[in-house]
């Protein structure tokens, strides 16, 4: 699965750092770039609410330049040809950054000023960590299957974690340098949550039992505690602009609502609304904290019904937000929650049931182009894929049986669009996994192709069942998901 701008996760690490409100610039030289321009993205407000995209001109010599403002958390500078290559802006950096670079030598970057090797080590860590992560991952099948079920998984995540950390230390100890305590301590803490994230996701909510922090509230604790679960904080303010801080604590407060609710609603996004925030009232003793935490976990909530084509109740997350307005830590942050809801309920508007699906244009094996009316009189249920999306790929089998069970039922029309910007990565996977169904293509702008941006898709797999009419049946996120809906219209 991936988001169109949080998939960049390991080049996007967000640090806090003590900086003032100054300008600062940024200069680069780039060769043998065949664009004319690149891409810089930053946090607007902070605390991952909002984040800007600009697309930024370079000359004809391959020089730009980007004035800024110290920033809230690390921007990124985005250069896509051939090869992408993504320069990482940490927020400790508050003076003035020169760069050249040659888009045939991207390891031979050269970066320039006092701040330099807070890029520098943004740069250099990414590196140490592949090579560590690929040399485990030839030795432990569990790390190379990504199996975060198995205790050999975590044990292995925890060493690189370790090491990184070990690495994080050694590389500054002689660089001096202003904000290094600061910068180290916090990108430490980016490590330590990265890890605590990855144990809990994907596992049964009652992981949290396992933690320490999590045990002060339970009565029989138990003795496998996650590794740095005791060190978990919720009385820091500067850990809310970490991102991995952020994703482990939605994280917790999602298991929390469900250890505490076992008789819940796990579907309704209302139901979370509710008791997570009761849960942060819980843990988040602060007043300042707690409220920020609450806009996070709502702006969660609201991203993730928007990703996933959740129905999400607008009024009652209008009045959640509303109730938040009437404290003073709140003002700065809720009218990017009330922009977002806003444009949620536009989105579930225009994708919802029985409205008229959008038109699309997709490319055909042989180069054909179809339209939404050449299935006409069809139930069309479709599959969005890609070839880097290993959740998509997994699917295949599971999307090949329903096929077979379907595909002579009722005039269902099985159509697999994969949304890849390569079309040679297309014909690859389709020789490669041979997925069933008639086979179409986004075309070359990928995931910002006409197709991707009418049904407002964020995240992959995702499925979409239209009716004989053109309207739409539903939209769903998963393969599995698909056959509950068929099987009610059979």
């Amino acid at each position: 699965m991936r988001n169109r701008i949080l998939a960049i996760y390991f080049a996007f690490i967000v640090i806090a750092c003590s900086n003032g409100n100054k300008d600062f610039t940024i200069n680069l030289n780039v060769s043998n770039y065949s664009k004319d321009y690149l891409i810089f993205v930053k946090d607007t407000i902070g605390y991952g609410l909002s984040y800007y995209t600009d697309t930024i001109r370079i000359d004809n010599n391959g020089n730009f330049k980007i004035e800024t403002k110290s920033l809230n958390s690390n921007a990124l500078i985005i250069l896509q040809d051939s090869i992408d290559v993504r320069i990482t802006i940490p927020k400790a950096v508050n003076s003035k950054i020169d760069i050249e670079l040659d888009m045939l030598k991207p390891d031979s970057i050269k970066i320039f000023g006092k701040e330099a090797p807070f890029i520098r080590y943004n740069q250099d860590q990414q590196e140490y960590w592949k090579k560590n992560y690929y040399e485990k991952a030839n030795r432990h099948i569990e790390l190379a299957t990504r199996n975060n079920q198995s205790p050999i998984y975590h044990a292995v995540q925890d060493t690189i974690t370790e090491l990184r950390m070990q690495y994080l230390y050694d590389y500054f100890t002689n660089i001096n340098i202003a904000n290094k305590k600061e910068f180290i301590d916090e990108e430490y803490n980016s490590l330590l949550y990265s890890n605590l994230y990855y144990r809990m996701n994907g596992q049964s909510p009652k992981i949290i039992n396992s933690m320490a922090f999590y045990q002060q509230s339970n009565a029989s604790p138990e003795k496998n505690i996650l590794t740095y679960s005791d060190k978990v904080n919720f009385s820091n303010t500067n850990l809310l602009s970490i991102t991995t801080y952020r994703d482990f604590v939605n994280d917790f407060i999602m298991n929390a609502v469900r250890v505490e609710n076992p008789e819940g609603d796990f579907s309704s996004y209302e139901f979370y609304l509710r008791n997570g925030l009761i849960v942060i009232d819980k843990w988040f003793e602060i007043p300042k904290i707690s409220t920020i935490q609450k806009i996070i976990f709502i702006n969660h909530l609201i991203e993730t019904a928007k990703i996933f084509k959740g129905n999400l109740n607008i009024y009652e997350y209008q009045m959640a937000i509303e109730n938040l307005k009437k404290n003073e830590f709140a003002k700065d942050y809720c009218n990017v929650l009330d922009q977002k809801l806003q444009e949620l309920n536009k989105s579930q508007v225009k994708l919802s049931r029985g409205v008229k699906a959008p038109d699309f244009e997709l490319q055909g094996k042989l180069g054909k182009i179809y339209k939404l009316s050449d299935f006409e009189n069809q139930i069309l249920i479709i599959d969005v894929w890609a070839s880097w999306c290993g959740k998509c790929i997994s699917s295949f089998p599971e999307w090949n049986n329903l096929n077979e069970k379907y595909s002579t039922k009722n005039n269902f029309h099985f159509v697999s669009v994969c949304a890849d910007d390569n079309p040679d990565k297309w014909q690859k996977t389709l020789q490669k996994y041979e997925p069933k169904g008639q086979q179409l293509y986004v075309g070359a702008k990928g995931f910002d192709s006409q197709f991707i941006n009418s049904f407002e898709i964020a995240a992959i797999p995702q499925c979409i069942i239209i009716e004989n009419q053109g309207k739409i049946i539903s939209i769903v996120t998963s393969v599995s998901d698909i056959e509950k809906t068929l099987q009610n219209i059979e």
